[in-house]
């Protein structure tokens, strides 16, 4: 999800984006380089940041479901394959657009792969009048300035 996330934040129309992981400090730092160099990125290992944004822990035998099958095919269709875990290997994904503290827009994962309309985050930026400073969100990956 960073990479795409990270591609449609080169339109100028897209906000500005702030990543929260669950990765140490230095372990987000090698992830970040390789696959977003230049991004801002938040170590969240305790997932305090999850929880505030409402992201929910699936459980195992969610794996099992053929939806997260399909995405993870597709990702690996894409090049993206899954590296070395860090943090909680069975919290969801979201993505946030934040404008002056406030949420105006939440994408919460309802399984592994289920990723946003990130199409969706411009539209509501642009609906809101959000510029390229307020904020645009990932975690997991990320949320908004």
């Amino acid at each position: 999800m960073v990479e795409d996330v990270t591609q449609a934040a080169d339109s100028p129309r897209f906000p500005s984006l702030l990543f929260f992981h669950q990765a140490s400090v230095e372990g987000g730092r090698m992830f970040f380089a390789q696959r977003a160099p230049g991004s801002r990125a938040v170590a969240d290992p305790s997932g305090t940041m999850y929880d505030a944004f409402g992201l929910r822990r699936m459980n195992v035998f969610e794996l099992l479901r053929p939806s997260v099958w399909w995405c993870s095919l597709r990702a690996m269709i894409k090049s993206h394959f899954v590296g070395l875990p860090a943090g909680d290997t069975l919290r969801l994904p979201g993505a946030f657009l934040v404008s002056e503290g406030r949420v105006l827009w939440a994408h919460r994962a309802r399984h592994a792969g289920h990723l946003p309309d990130l199409d969706a985050v411009v539209e509501w930026a642009r609906t809101v009048g959000a510029t390229s400073m307020d904020g645009a969100a990932s975690m997991n990956g990320a949320a908004a300035k």
